[in-house]
């Protein structure tokens, strides 16, 4: 504080003195200063009332006349500063002013991790209590209190003696918690249509994850079954770690008190107008003066009370102390998420077709029949068999001919997959009292509260069945009374199968149920892979003593195939029988022996010499019509082969002959046609034969690549048709095209669906692929 004089001199007062020309024989003292030693009142606050009650000149003269013009009839001077005073009339002292309160607050340590704790210690002094809307004081001016804050948070703690208050805050920051992490593994990726696939995932620092296209059930690590699938599907996982969006809190606003800080006698002028240029800037206080001791926000943190005295003004400043405005909570900060993918490819079904390395053929010349399968899974078996012992087991096999006609093949095409069930390692031990503690493979604890954990790494030791044993002791030592507990085992193998490391993971849990959860691999055949081994069980506490038993359960492999079969053929001929093929005389009638003589012949011999020859047998007329192939996609072409027998001509029924009694043609059907062979002899006699050509539609194929993102994301939708089209449309959100292939990049923002679909004479095909968002979670 500054020392606060009057603001007047006696030049002043001299000046009206000689205004007056009168001159004072008698003036009090204004030269005063303050008490002198002992009574040394240095750095304190005076707190005195001088007052003047009357004039002290003589009444009727000059003194008198100018003393009433600059002060009335008496003077009032208020300070708490060390101030001239003009006769002292209340005497004169000092007083030390009260001890200022005051508070400190600290935090130790002032950084934690997520979930740690940190001590606030708070020490008042001149205090008589101490308060916080933050944590608990108990009113004690001084104590210590244990906090945990979820996010970093400001404390604040008040304190007052009564009059005063007085304020002090700490600040303790948490580091967010450890970013999640998570992987999703479909094992197999690439099956067949209508089998299955197994969703596999695992993270580390997260408290639940969510899966999209497959239930998680919450848990944070697991394996589902995807069910039969049809199409090719994506798989996504997000994975939330520990929340960090708890408020900090923030301070509340706090109130203080006014207290005087200082007096100044300003402004002398007469008559008073209550004009106050020195502190006019400064706020009057609010409500009734004085305000000592009353209610203040801190909004104003000075202001000021006149009071016109005589001549001059007295102005008392007041001071807001131990007001705060406090401060606002951060909006919460969303607990950190993980994202992971997978993809189950479905290949297209199993499609096959089959055609020799030439149409026709003459004797000797080697024929390779070849089958083409289409889709599937791309592993195969192949059984062919046919005209002449054909065999074989692989997709081309080779023959050569030495007789002429119709050869056919037959192939039967197996798609293998490898299916097959992991397996077990069940270790039960039974302690004394009855209880048990039964740990099963293919089992893991799902809910409840973690209790511990452990884990163990044996380097170049691979997991086994003995190892059960071990399983079960390490759980039971890491769990309680009714608590469930899961290990999973990690084992890492060479190409040659060698173990590299196994790791070994206990948790514990209570309130926990077992849940099944297969056993898997992954990897890639010929190189380091990792063999998951998970098992689970519950123990309840008994009496020293008991048993124990391991039970193993070796893993079992099957095969699931589908087949297909499909046939093919050729003509096998030599010069001129290729289209003229040689009469063969059909059976002759048995001639009579009326006349005594040979029967007629079997075959080409005529009747024998009786007395009535034999009637030459009729012909053996024969057509045959095949094509190749019998399906052919909306477009494309199969080829019509025709042979016969004994016939003179031949027509066709929806194609052409040219009366060629054998021969091949190439035909396009807009639509599948049946078609018929009518063959002709010598004596009027019909063969028919017929042939069917099946006519698909094309295939078309639309995919968006990914197919799972975030919204506002871009994805790559591409089309194609497979075969020749009249029209094409592929529509969908942002996308408009009559292309009967292309592709476009969209920015995706909620689910959507693309279709294309194409006129190819009557056929319509139509697909579709949908692109799906993750799902966002904002935490309130």
């Amino acid at each position: 504080m500054k020392n606060t004089h009057i603001k007047f001199s006696f030049a002043s007062f001299l000046a009206v003195l000689a205004l007056v020309t009168i001159s004072f024989t008698s003036l009090p003292s204004v030269s005063h200063a303050g008490p002198t030693a002992p009574l040394d009142c240095s750095g304190v606050t005076w707190a005195h009332t001088y007052t003047i009650e009357t004039n002290p000149f003589p009444p009727n003269t000059a003194g008198f006349a100018a003393w009433g013009a600059v002060y009335g009839e008496s003077h009032l001077v208020e300070s708490t500063y060390q101030v001239a005073r003009i006769g002292d009339a209340g005497g004169e002292g000092c007083e030390p002013p009260p001890a200022a309160p005051s508070v400190t607050l600290i935090a130790v340590p002032p950084t934690i991790d997520a979930g740690s704790s940190s001590l606030l210690s708070w020490v008042g002094s001149n205090v008589a209590s101490c308060s916080s809307d933050d944590f608990a004081t108990g009113g004690s001016p001084t104590g210590n209190r244990s906090v945990s804050p979820t996010a970093t948070k400001v404390y604040t703690i008040t304190c007052t003696d009564g009059a005063q208050t007085v304020n002090s805050s700490a600040t303790i920051v948490v580091n967010p918690p450890t970013a999640p992490t998570v992987t999703l593994n479909a094992n197999p990726d690439s099956i067949n249509n209508g089998s299955s696939s197994t969703l596999s995932w695992t993270s580390t620092n997260a408290s639940f994850c969510t899966g999209t296209g497959f239930n998680t059930s919450g848990n944070v690590s697991g394996s589902v079954s995807t069910g039969a699938l049809s199409a090719t599907t994506n798989y996504s996982i997000v994975c939330t770690g520990a929340s960090s969006s708890a408020s900090s809190g923030g301070t509340s606003a706090v109130s203080g008190t006014w207290q005087l800080q200082s007096t100044d006698i300003s402004d002398l002028f007469c008559p008073v107008t209550n004009a106050n240029h020195v502190y006019e800037s400064v706020p009057n206080c609010p409500g009734t003066p004085p305000p000592t001791g009353t209610s203040c926000s801190g909004a104003i943190d000075t202001c000021k009370v006149n009071r016109a005295v005589a001549c001059n003004i007295v102005t008392k400043l007041y001071s807001c102390v131990g007001a705060s405005a406090g401060t606002t909570a951060p909006p919460p900060v969303p607990p950190p998420t993980a994202s992971a993918y997978a993809t189950v490819h479905v290949n297209p079904p199993l499609a096959i077709s089959c055609a020799p390395s030439s149409a026709t053929a003459g004797p000797g010349t080697p024929i390779t029949w070849t089958v083409t399968p289409t889709g599937g899974s791309g592993s195969f078996t192949y059984s062919w068999f046919g005209t002449d012992t054909l065999s074989g087991a692989s997709a081309s096999v080779a023959k050569t001919y030495l007789t002429g006609g119709v050869k056919t093949a037959s192939v039967t095409v197996t798609d293998t997959s490898s299916s097959g069930t992991p397996g077990t390692n069940t270790t039960t031990n039974t302690p004394g009292g009855g209880s048990s503690f039964s740990l099963s493979g293919g089992m893991q604890c799902s809910g409840g509260t973690l209790v511990a954990r452990s884990g163990d790494t044996q380097d170049g030791v691979g997991f086994t069945a003995g190892a059960g044993d071990a399983l079960s002791a390490e759980c039971q030592n890491i769990m309680g009374s009714g608590n469930c507990c899961s290990v999973t085992v990690r084992e890492m193998v060479n190409p040659q199968g060698q173990p590299i490391n196994t790791f070994y993971s206990y948790a514990s849990y209570s309130g926990a149920s077992l849940v099944s959860k297969d056993s898997y691999s992954t990897g890639v055949s010929g190189k380091n892979h990792t063999n998951y081994n998970f098992f689970g069980g519950t123990f309840s506490e008994g009496s020293t003593g008991g048993s124990s038993s391991t039970t193993v359960t070796p893993p079992t492999t099957s095969t699931s195939a589908s087949s297909l079969s499909t046939s093919c053929s050729t003509f096998i001929c030599s010069g001129d029988a290729c289209t003229n093929p040689p009469p063969v005389t059909p059976p002759g009638t048995p001639g009579s022996d009326s006349g005594g003589g040979t029967p007629g012949g079997t075959g080409t011999t005529p009747g024998g010499t009786g007395t009535t020859p034999g009637t030459p047998g009729a012909s053996s007329l024969s057509a045959l019509l095949t094509a190749f192939p019998i399906t052919v996609p909306y477009g494309s072409s199969s080829l019509l082969s025709w042979t016969s027998a004994h016939a003179t001509s031949c027509t066709g029924g929806n194609f052409t002959t040219g009366g060629a009694t054998a021969g091949t043609l190439s035909v396009t059907p807009a639509a599948t046609t049946l078609y018929s062979l009518t063959c002709t002899d010598a004596a009027g006699n019909n063969a028919f034969s017929t042939a069917t050509v099946t006519v698909v539609a094309p295939s078309l194929t639309i995919t968006g690549t990914p197919q799972l993102v975030r919204s506002g994301s871009s994805t790559t939708i591409s089309w194609h048709a497979n075969g020749p089209v009249h029209s094409c449309s592929v529509s969908g959100p942002g996308l408009s095209s009559t292309a009967s292939s292309g592709s476009q990049t969209i920015v995706i923002h909620a689910e959507s669906t693309f279709t294309f679909s194409c006129a190819a004479g009557a056929f319509s095909p139509v697909v579709s692929t949908t692109v799906k968002v993750l799902p966002a979670f904002n935490e309130i």
